[in-house]
């Protein structure tokens, strides 16, 4: 279940919050009635519609962003349509 909280609420209860996200709570944020940031557990997916294409992370090392890049272009992927 995700609960909203604005962004002066949770600098307020910041410590409160964090403990119940490591519970497993998710926490919308709004700034000024707006849609600010998520507050997630660790280690669980933000969003499940989201699609794991490639996993840069896997061998521990740096990646350069025109390796990734050529990597989703080969690969005729969406993600690479807007460079």
């Amino acid at each position: 279940m995700n609960t909203s909280v604005s962004v002066k609420y949770l600098r307020q209860h910041l410590s409160a919050i964090a403990d119940k996200a490591e519970e497993g709570e998710t926490f919308d944020v709004y700034r000024r009635s707006n849609f600010s940031f998520k507050i997630v557990p660790s280690g669980s997916s933000v969003d499940e519609n989201w699609e794991t294409v490639i996993d840069f992370t896997e061998n521990g090392k740096r990646v350069e962003i025109y390796e990734a890049l050529d990597v989703l272009k080969k690969m005729n992927h969406p993600s690479y349509r807007d460079f």
